[in-house]
């Protein structure tokens, strides 16, 4: 958004009673590995039990994961993922994999709000939508989401869904993947966004669009949803953003507080403190 937009934006909240920035103190950041610092287990097909079909990547425009592949696209493929370990980094209890794809190297394999299986941007131990607790025995493998604690199911249409309870149930097959090893050298890392400059698009954990732009310290963003058009102007003191944000005029909630987010990475923002009924808490691109 405009710069002078945002000014506005900090003039309304101002004269809302809130303080100005410099009472706004940083806050501690928390300790985050990037997953590619896990243990590199190899390059993976992952087959369906169920209907023997290969698990698929980057469905649709929201590129969701099902076992809808017949064959295999290549070692680089939306049918290939490279499967790290992040053993007990950042009080992980060992056993924890991420999946991050070959065919999108900066995506990894996630969980969304509908539990729903999608390439999601970036992943580090504290992505819990990124990462998954590993049920091996043999070349059989279970996932169990660690955002919502509930294991990764094939439905009937083929796609996959972080919703069961149990690694049994009526059809147990249809939580059970095989792991085919794809020879392949050790992969280069993907180059993550960079957390220098927030500039640009970002998705919120609400489902809304935000439009973040900083010049210099100064960071602001327009931020709406289905339900919600709202800015936000701060000030950013090394990986710790402070301001205010407010609902506009073309939104159905008329709210306004004080934020605080951190910068885990250049592709994932996290809420530390708020005011206000502000609905969302991460930001990723």
């Amino acid at each position: 958004m405009q710069f002078a937009k945002a000014s506005l934006a900090l003039s309304l909240v101002a004269a809302s009673g809130l303080s100005g920035l410099s009472a706004m103190s940083p806050a501690t950041s928390e300790a985050s590995t990037r997953c590619t610092a896990g243990t590199y287990l190899g390059r993976y097909t992952l087959k369906s039990n169920l209907t023997n079909q290969y698990i698929r990547a980057g469905i649709g425009s929201g590129a969701y994961l099902g076992a809808k592949a017949d064959r295999v696209g290549g070692n680089t493929s939306w049918e290939t993922f490279d499967v790290y370990d992040l053993g007990n980094h950042n009080g992980l209890n060992g056993g924890t994999y991420a999946l991050r794809s070959t065919q999108d190297p900066n995506r990894w394999v996630g969980v969304n709000n509908q539990k729903a299986l999608q390439l999601q941007r970036g992943c580090t131990t504290n992505s819990r939508s990124r990462l998954f607790r590993a049920n091996k025995i043999g070349r059989v493998l279970q996932l169990q989401s660690l955002a919502n604690g509930q294991w990764v199911i094939q439905r009937s249409n083929g796609m996959l869904h972080a919703n069961a309870n149990t690694t049994g149930g009526n059809v147990p097959k249809a939580l059970q993947f095989r792991m085919g090893r794809v020879s392949s050298p050790s992969p280069t890392p993907a180059p993550e966004p960079s957390a220098n400059n927030l500039t640009g698009t970002w998705r919120g954990n609400n489902a809304g669009s935000y439009t973040i732009r900083q010049t210099g310290s100064i960071v602001s963003w327009n931020g709406r949803g289905r339900n919600f058009r709202n800015v936000f102007i701060g000030q950013r003191q090394g990986n710790t953003v402070s301001g205010y944000w407010q609902d506009t005029a073309g939104s159905q909630t008329q709210n306004a507080g004080r934020l605080t987010f951190k910068i885990v990475n250049g592709s994932e923002l996290v809420r530390v403190s708020h005011t206000g009924a502000l609905g969302n808490s991460s930001w990723s691109r």
